[in-house]
């Protein structure tokens, strides 16, 4: 129904033709970068995953798509996998592995892969799509994790959305 609504929104729109096209340009490309970097974050992170623990006599490929998917979940998704698998290797007897698992997940993959990565992720997928929205990447990054915490899961969709739709309305009153 994407031509229906633009038309629609169109006909009731307060704006000229050509800004309401242009918001919804603006969003388009946004929302199009918002999807493939959270994709591809998410397979990066279960690569990461199913990379170490398969050094510990697990399914690397099995835990890496596990992991990928569970990624996608704001929050708790990475704690889903890598918790459960602590605790086991905890209760089998491998104190280390259980300890070196749980560090790895929070400092690698959460802390380093998700915080500092990602961002460059995003800006690498930016110019591969020839995106020519002007977001700098560290504004997208902070609208999904503004989204996330307000909106929760469909956060990551509303919180880059609404930016994106706030920067284009700004951009109409620039007289320069």
């Amino acid at each position: 129904y994407g031509k229906t609504i633009l038309n629609f929104i169109e006909n009731i729109s307060p704006l000229e033709k050509e800004k309401s096209i242009q918001l919804f340009n603006d969003t388009q490309q946004v929302m199009g970068l918002v999807f493939y970097s959270t994709l591809i974050t998410a397979i990066f992170e279960g690569l990461l995953f199913g990379v170490f623990v398969q050094f510990y006599g697990f399914d690397g490929l099995f835990f890496a798509v596990m992991y990928a998917f569970a990624s996608l979940i704001p929050v708790i998704g990475g704690v889903m996998m890598w918790l459960p698998m602590s605790l086991y290797m905890y209760a089998t007897g491998d104190k280390d592995g259980a300890i070196q698992i749980a560090l790895y997940t929070v400092i690698v993959i959460s802390i380093i892969a998700d915080t500092f990565i990602k961002p460059l992720i995003i800006a690498q997928i930016k110019n591969s799509l020839n995106n020519s929205i002007e977001l700098n990447p560290l504004l997208i990054f902070f609208s999904i994790i503004a989204g996330l915490s307000s909106f929760g899961f469909w956060g990551v969709v509303l919180g880059p959305a609404i930016t994106s739709l706030f920067i284009s309305i700004l951009k109409f009153y620039d007289n320069r």
